[in-house]
This record gives structure tokens, C-alpha cells and sequence, in this order.
């Protein structure tokens, strides 16, 4: 099994969501992959703390939070804060298509068809591999 997320093209092009959006900076888009790769749940939004996403990514609480607002600036996530036994959320507004990300339209013609390289292209999404599985 392979642990990959999709993630919107025009994200990793560097283009802002809509015309007069800010883009993002390096930092705040690894955010957001990882927040993405924290929705694949039925709401669709991540609910991991700040802790763990610093945890994750190698920085602060400090830096998650700032790059948070950045990434909210660039209108790319909504925060709704938790309250008692609630936890706070992040969802996502700008997502790849699922569909055809996923590649459920294509039989593979074997189980090493991809040669190793686990990055795809398809529809409006490029999935990237979080995690490359070792050979035994």
C-alpha cells in the first residue's frame, strides 16, 4: 500500500486559488499538503492540533500558527475554533479532483507498472507520495 496526497495543480504551480489571491510561500504550502493529507475522512476536515502538525513538520507551534494565517489570507483554509470535547478544525477550500486522482477509471496491467516513480498528473491533481515504501 503506498501513502500518497492529492494535491490541486495550480497549488503546486504556484497560482493562487482565484485571480487576485496571494500565493502561498514554501513553507505554508507543505502546511497545506499536510493538512490535505489529514482529510481524507468523510467531513473532509483536519482535525489535528497544532502540536502535531509541528511535530510533522519539523517546526514550532509558533510557525504552524503563522503559517495558518497565511495560509487563511491566501483563502486556501477555514478555522473554526473547538470548544469543551471539540475539536478545533481546519477544512480545506481548495481541493483536487478526488475522481480522477485516484485513477479508479484505470486497470493496472501489473503491480510494478509504474517503475518506481509514484507521482501522477491526472485530472487537476498531482498526487505526491508522502512516504516511499522500502524493499524488502
Amino acid at each position: 500500500m503506498r501513502s500518497f496526497t492529492a494535491v490541486p495543480n495550480g497549488l503546486v504551480r504556484g497560482e493562487g486559488r482565484h485571480e487576485h489571491d496571494p500565493r502561498p510561500s514554501d513553507g505554508a504550502f507543505r502546511l497545506y499538503c499536510l493538512i490535505l493529507s489529514y482529510c481524507w475522512e468523510p467531513d473532509g476536515v483536519c482535525t489535528a492540533t497544532q502540536e502535531t502538525l509541528g511535530e510533522r513538520l519539523g517546526v514550532s507551534t509558533r510557525t504552524v500558527r503563522t503559517r495558518l494565517t497565511e495560509l487563511e489570507d491566501c483563502r486556501l483554509i477555514e478555522r473554526t475554533r473547538g470548544g469543551w470535547m471539540k475539536p478545533s478544525t481546519i477544512c480545506p477550500l481548495w481541493l483536487p479532483d478526488r475522481k480522477a486522482a485516484s485513477g479508479q477509471d484505470r486497470k493496472p496491467a501489473s503491480d510494478e507498472e509504474d517503475g518506481g516513480d509514484n507521482s501522477s498528473t491526472e485530472g487537476n491533481a498531482v498526487v505526491v507520495p508522502l512516504l516511499r515504501e522500502r524493499a524488502s
